[in-house]
Parts: C-alpha cells; structure tokens; sequence
C-alpha cells in the first residue's frame, strides 16, 4: 500500500511541470482529448492486472493514469479563461474586479468536484455491487471517451495561449463564437516571442495576411513596449528563463503575489490531508453503532462534497469580486478550517458532530481553492497560466501526501490520540490564516 500511494503521488507531481509546458505552447483542448484518448486505453490496464492478478502491473497501471493526470491538470485549469465572457464591454476593462462570469465559471467548476465527491462514493460502491470491479474499470473507460467527445465536438475554438482573441477578428482567427475570454484575456494571449522580449515579434504576432492585427491590438492598449509584455495591473513580463522556470519567476520574482496565491491550496492541504487520515479513524470509531444503509465513510466523504458544494455558492454569491476581497475569502476559509478541526476534537465520539466538522472544514478547502484559483488567473498572462497552475497542483497535492504521511506517523508511532492531532490541525489553520493576512493588504493596493 504504501508503494502504491507513492506510484499514485509522484509521476502526477513529476508530469505537471511537462504539463504546464503543454498548456502554454499548445492548444488546451487538443491536449486534454488526446490524453482523455489515453487514459481510456491506460483504464483497461487494470483489467488486465485483474486477469492477471499482477501486482506490478497494477502498479503500472496507476503509475500511467497519474502521470497522464498530470499532464491534464495544466491545460484543464488554464482553458477556463478562454471559455467565458467577460461582464465589461470591449474598452471597459476594469482592473480592480476579477471578471463576474469567470468567478461563476471557477465556482461552477469547483462546485463539478464537490457533486462527485458526495455522490461519486455511494455511486462507485452501487456499481461494483452491480457490474463487479471489472464492469467499473470499463465504464471508468467510457467516462474517459466521454470526455473526449465532449471536448472534441461540444467546445470549439482555437484555445492556443499564442492566439489573440479579439472580439473583432474572431472569426479571421478561428476562435470559436461563444469564445469571448476575460477582460485580461480578451485584451491579448501573449505569444511566446513577447514574452521573450523578441525583436522579431512583429512577425510572429502578424496574421498569413499580413494585417499585424494581434500587435496592433496589443501596442493600442499598451502591453507591449520596449520588447516586453505588460500586465494590465502594473506588472512587467519582462525577458527571463524559458520553460517551466520561466513560470516560476514570473509567479516569484516579477509578481510574487501570484506566486504567494498558488501556495495557498498547499497550505490548507496540510490540513486537509490530515483529516482525511482522521476520517478513517473516527468512521472505525462509529462502525459500530452506525449500522444502516450508508456505512460511516460514505457519509464522511458525503459531507466533504457538501462543505464544498457549500463554499462554491459562498463564493459565488459573494458581494464583491476585487482580488483583496477574494483574498479575504481564502483567509475566512483558513477559519473554516479551524472551527471544523476544534468540532472534530471536542466531540470525537459523537459521529454527527464528525460529519458536520468535515462540512466546516471543506466550506473552508472550497472557498480557498476558488478564491486563490480565480486570483491566479486574474493576475497571470495566459502565456504562464498552464505552468502557474501546474506549480499549484504540484503544491498542493505534495502538501496533501506529506500531512497524511505525518499523519499517520503521529498517530501510530509518536502515540498521539485523534484528539490532540486534532488541535494541531486546528493551531496549523488558525496560523496561516494569519500568516498569509498580508497577501489581502497588497492585493487591496494594486
């Protein structure tokens, strides 16, 4: 078991810097159906460590569908600007507000997560008690080609980082109609030569016609001057390192409130995944008196899916959408967080309280994922945005894998009861909501 959480943990967090690579120099759609493609085929490789009965090709088999997992995150994550419109008109950029429909679109698709964690559970156990494990590994197949065809016919448009996506020669560029993109994004995606400080870029930002209209737009709204890319809050994208390094000096050096936002869903993932290792214990606990039609750990992920479900709607309806204010909604999450780990330790016997810390603490999770997810992309160039949210999944789920590790180190070699990790949990919360407090004070000034 354990080499299997390691086969599951390291090729997703070795491949999401290739990914983040993929998402910025290619289109984000092609991607995600080729390895949507892939990961169909990789599925039946589980049926075949069945048939088999091989361990190392079980082994293999998780090892394939993480890396590709890994590969998929990038672009996923970095196509959701280009999909949405943006509330301000053409000219009408307004850069103290994240975009209304991209916080929507950001919420909704947290909101996709949260109702397969509450349903996927019992639907999973329904299935297996139905078509066996090996029926699942076929319809986990078809959800892959499913996938793919959705993406493939469904969403049209060129979502290429390099592609201009003025509203005004949509259709020249073969950008799909309903493809609008943020303010932000609307303005420019940056080619690649910009970002370089390229000389050249004249040419390579011009059309097979000749008409030059990608520069044209970006040198009327000031972006590119003296063979550098400016950002619409005040940051330069200035020449630097190429490749997965350039992502990061861009999130550290030239804007390092970015790269401070894509440490927040780390940071909560030290608790996060902690909880999940005190969820098996307390399920254990109420095994017993908890008989009925939903065993103990179907309800505890149910409640995980409604906390998240619950911080979505939080978000969306939120009274603003300035990036400080979002800010503050990462921080208010860190509470969350808190308060559920002190439920979770005063009444750890009592299972109901249990399920309602796990919706306290995951409003929390959700509301930090949204919020530092809808900052990221307001504030970074599309050109760095696959390798900014690559460098946030490689994050978050190596925080994830070493607090459940610690976890469990805690727990079964240093003798700590549930309780006590519990309120360490619930003291390594409340300090990162002060600790990152400045992180709301220098987005409210830009």
């Amino acid at each position: 078991m354990s080499l299997l959480l390691l086969v599951k943990l390291f090729p997703n967090v070795i491949f999401l810097p290739l990914g983040g690579i993929l998402a910025d120099t290619c289109d984000r759609r092609k991607i995600q159906v080729a390895i949507d493609l892939c990961s169909s085929c990789v599925v039946l490789f589980f049926l075949w460590s069945v048939t088999r009965g091989s361990i190392v090709l079980c082994l293999l088999a998780n090892f394939m569908i993480e890396a590709l997992a890994g590969l998929y995150g990038p672009s996923n994550s970095a196509m959701l600007p280009q999909s949405v419109g943006s509330k301000n008109g053409p000219g009408d950029d307004d850069d103290e507000d994240c975009d209304e429909e991209l916080k929507k679109a950001t919420a909704l698709y947290g909101m996709t997560w949260s109702i397969t964690v509450a349903a996927g559970s019992s639907l999973g156990g329904a299935l297996v008690a139905a078509f066996g494990m090996n029926g699942c590994f076929l319809i986990d197949s078809i959800t892959y080609l499913t996938s793919a065809a959705l993406l493939n016919f469904g969403v049209k448009g060129n979502f290429n980082a390099s592609v201009a996506t003025n509203p005004d020669t949509r259709e020249e560029k073969g950008v799909g109609e309903n493809q609008k993109g943020p303010a932000f994004v609307k303005s420019s995606l940056f080619s690649s030569s910009v970002l370089n400080g390229n000389t050249g870029a004249t040419n390579n930002l011009r059309g097979n016609d000749g008409t030059g209209e990608s520069l044209m737009l970006l040198q009327e709204q000031n972006l590119i001057k003296d063979g550098q890319q400016h950002h619409p809050h005040g940051i330069q994208a200035n020449k630097g390192s190429t490749g997965f390094v350039g992502g990061l000096e861009f999130a550290f050096v030239q804007d390092p409130s970015v790269g401070a936002t894509a440490l927040l869903k780390g940071s909560g993932s030290l608790v996060h995944g902690a909880c999940d290792v005190l969820n098996v214990a307390f399920s254990s606990r109420a095994s017993d008196t908890e008989s009925n039609f939903l065993s103990p750990p179907i309800k505890l992920f149910a409640c995980v899916g409604i906390g998240n479900i619950i911080g979505s709607f939080i978000t969306d309806n939120s009274v603003s959408s300035r990036p400080s204010h979002l800010a503050g909604l990462c921080l208010f999450g860190y509470f969350c967080m808190f308060v559920g780990c002190i439920l979770m330790a005063f009444y750890p016997d009592v299972f109901v309280c249990i399920c309602l810390s796990n919706v306290i603490r995951n409003i929390g999770a959700a509301l930090i994922w949204i919020n530092s997810t809808l900052i990221i992309q307001n504030f970074t160039p599309p050109s760095f945005l696959g390798r900014v949210n690559s460098f946030d999944c490689a994050v978050n789920t190596l925080s994830e894998a070493f607090s459940a590790l610690a976890a469990g180190f805690l727990l079964d070699k240093q003798s700590f009861s549930e309780e006590e990790l519990s309120y360490v949990l619930a003291g390594i919360s409340v300090w990162f909501s002060f600790f990152w407090s400045p992180l709301r004070i220098q987005l409210k000034e830009r």
